[in-house]
């Protein structure tokens, strides 16, 4: 059987990260210390969290969303660490959303956001699957408002509350929100088109 130098691996891994390689390079780096390393282990956890995380921003994404679940899980049954425990729910929330399982994913991320309550990722996917996938775009804005707040730059995140500002009837806001990061013509065009078809 086939030794294999798992700290060369580590070593290799994090030159590749510091460089940044492309998620779908560094997937195929990540799978040999998956696949040489146990999820007992803190080593084994932080190499499944992140092949989980890379998976997901791949453009094959939808099609390893039940690999990243499992990842997911495998990390979330040992690690203790908070923060960690966040990104991992985090992983699972994103993944449960690709497969449908919206109220899955709704636990995860609140799940997530216990742990790590400020991270404004974790509260933009929540917000967004509340105002979207519930059909309830107050409590989307809810925390959608608190993403906002810290990236208040962002064109996606800025997109979503502007969305839920739209759904929830706060049109005015929804085009002060939007026009930080698009032209005013062109904020008022999505929020008209937002108005007559809601799904995003």
């Amino acid at each position: 059987m086939q030794t294999v130098d798992v700290a060369r691996l580590e070593r290799s891994l994090m030159w590749a990260i510091e460089n940044e390689l492309p998620s779908s390079e560094l997937v195929a780096m990540l799978r040999p210390l998956v696949a040489h390393t146990q999820g007992h282990e803190v080593r084994g956890r932080l190499v499944r969290l992140e092949l989980a995380e890379r998976l997901l921003l791949t453009p094959k994404a939808p099609s390893h969303a039940w690999e990243v679940a499992g990842l997911a899980r495998q990390v979330l049954r040992h690690e203790s660490d908070g923060i960690t425990r966040a990104r991992a729910n985090g992983a699972l929330g994103m993944a449960m959303t690709l497969l449908g399982q919206y109220r899955m994913a709704r636990r995860a991320y609140f799940k997530a956001l216990a742990d790590d309550p400020g991270h404004p990722v974790l509260l933009h996917n929540l917000g967004h699957l509340m105002a979207t996938v519930f059909k309830d775009p107050l409590g989307g804005c809810r925390w959608l408002r608190l993403a906002y707040r810290s990236l208040p730059d962002d064109r996606e995140v800025a997109a979503s509350y502007a969305h839920a500002l739209t759904l929830a009837g706060l049109t005015e806001r929804a085009l002060d929100v939007l026009s930080r990061t698009e032209s005013r013509e062109r904020a008022r065009r999505l929020i008209a088109t937002w108005r007559e078809r809601p799904s995003f």
